[in-house]
């Protein structure tokens, strides 16, 4: 399955990378390249570490499974993981452009109402079902 995750904080990183680790395709996309940049840095790290434990066997393979890039709208997934900055206006607007209506989208929130941001998702009734 190709999963993108859209954000590349923290969050966006763990997320992704847990999904590669997994055996998935991940696009993980921000608008920035140097917080691209820093996100590999982190996965890579943690791959590393992860592989000194015995948990992980071939980091290496986990992390060629993570394209980075700054437009996600060139990809067609099957599942989306929003997790951009606590902003409605953001979540929305990034939500706004996943254009596949079989997709399943996800969000990272704690403070935004779950059923405002479905409003903007592909397919909202997907989108619901896949939160709860």
């Amino acid at each position: 399955m190709r999963v993108t995750v859209i954000g590349g904080g923290t969050m966006g990183s763990g997320i992704a990378e847990v999904f590669a680790q997994f055996g998935h395709d991940v696009i993980l996309s921000d608008i920035s390249d140097s917080i691209l940049r820093k996100s590999e840095l982190a996965i890579n790290a943690s791959l590393k570490k992860l592989s000194e434990k015995g948990i992980i066997k071939e980091p290496e393979r986990v992390s060629e499974r993570i394209l980075y890039d700054t437009n996600f709208t060139a990809y067609d997934s099957e599942f989306y993981v929003e997790a951009v900055i606590e902003k409605p206006e953001i979540k929305s607007e990034v939500l706004h452009k996943i254009k596949n209506q079989n997709a399943i989208v996800a969000t990272n929130t704690s403070s935004i109402s779950i059923t405002m941001l479905s409003k903007y998702a592909p397919n909202p009734k997907i989108y619901w079902h896949a939160l709860f």
